[in-house]
């Protein structure tokens, strides 16, 4: 096993500043290819890491199509990276240093500019602030089996992204020996604790979006309805953004205490996870959750809200229902003007 210096996260800007320049195309056709942002399809299966906002959702969908439901695949999470801030209130990442050192390279840019970006990109472990819906998305992958939940990922944070790597393929090998394979492990109560995931941490509903996608190839049919259905029923348990006051990376080393003690409260299924255990066998040596000692996290029967705090869109560009977004600013009725461009050039 290689450990890469990749960022598989990107901050709240997109794509563009993921540092290593990758495109939402390249993440499609990697991903259907089954290699992930970075992938080996090895004799002995598939294992995969990168980005979890885009590649794992399509990892997924494709590895429940046949035959990819019978061999055995495993997901690792690469971190992610930190936003910095420039004098003038700008905000920089690696990806801005890099593009700097090239323009420098090519006479556009000078010393002094260089240095001032390099300067104030963020690398301190404890302070970044990265893109809602793919943090969303390796907590509800976790919570779902699909993924291992670690310690703090930041991309600086080598010693502890190492130490999951190594877990993680510990399991892997296990699952490679029995000859346990997706399809023996995934199905509907991994994907409903999945949606759960959503409502009980309050975590971006651009995961509902792929969530469809991801599961009709494994004969699991989600609409909007059913997804908010599934919502409804759950509290509000987390002071995460984006409904929230902290950025999700805060959950840092505390979640898979938070996995053991939902599990424990039965507020989410103990699966069985992708490598053969389930949930409750994968967290049963990690510490309780303490409330006493941290803000970020509220008992299930003391929650944040009894609800997700969650509005719905309804109106003339969805005549036929209506879809479901988490937001502080929005959590009230409220009516809005929308307009509509006949073309991106119009509204650009």
């Amino acid at each position: 096993m290689y450990q890469v210096p990749f960022s598989g996260f990107t901050d709240h800007r997109g794509m563009e500043a993921s540092g290593q320049g990758f495109s939402n195309a390249y993440k499609f056709t990697t991903a259907w290819t089954v290699q992930g942002t970075i992938g080996l399809m090895t004799p002995f299966g598939i294992v995969a890491s990168g980005g979890c906002d885009k590649t794992f959702p399509m990892l997924i969908h494709t590895m429940g199509i046949e035959p990819y439901r019978y061999i055995p695949w495993a997901l690792l999470h690469s971190g992610h990276r930190s936003v910095g801030k420039l004098p003038d209130g700008r905000e920089v990442t690696i990806g801005d240093l890099a593009m700097t050192r090239i323009r420098h390279t090519n006479g556009d840019a000078d010393d002094a500019e260089l240095e001032l970006v390099r300067r104030h990109i963020v690398t301190d472990v404890g302070v970044c602030e990265n893109l809602a819906s793919a943090m969303s998305n390796y907590v509800a992958l976790c919570c779902g089996g699909f993924i291992l939940a670690g310690e703090d990922l930041h991309a600086a944070n080598t010693e502890a992204r190492l130490d999951l790597t190594r877990k993680t393929m510990t399991l892997y090998r296990n699952a490679l020996e029995k000859g346990i394979v997706p399809a023996d492990t995934i199905g509907p109560e991994n994907f409903q604790n999945f949606v759960r995931a959503i409502a009980l941490f309050g975590l971006s509903t651009n995961l509902p979006l792929h969530l469809p996608w991801m599961t009709r190839s494994w004969g699991i049919d989600y609409t909007p309805s059913s997804i908010w259905q599934e919502m409804a029923e759950m509290p509000w348990i987390s002071d995460l953004q984006p409904v929230g006051k902290y950025p999700v990376n805060h959950i840092g080393a505390m979640l898979p205490s938070v996995v053991k003690y939902l599990v424990a409260e039965n507020v989410l299924n103990d699966v069985t996870s992708i490598f053969g255990p389930k949930l409750s066998e994968l967290y049963k040596d990690v510490p309780d959750l303490d409330f006493g000692a941290q803000s970020i996290f509220r008992p299930v029967d003391k929650p944040m809200a009894f609800q997700p705090q969650i509005v719905l869109y309804r109106g003339n560009l969805c005549p036929g229902g209506a879809w479901v977004k988490e937001s502080e600013s929005m959590r009230y009725k409220s009516t809005y003007k929308v307009h509509m461009c006949a073309s991106q050039a119009d509204f650009f």
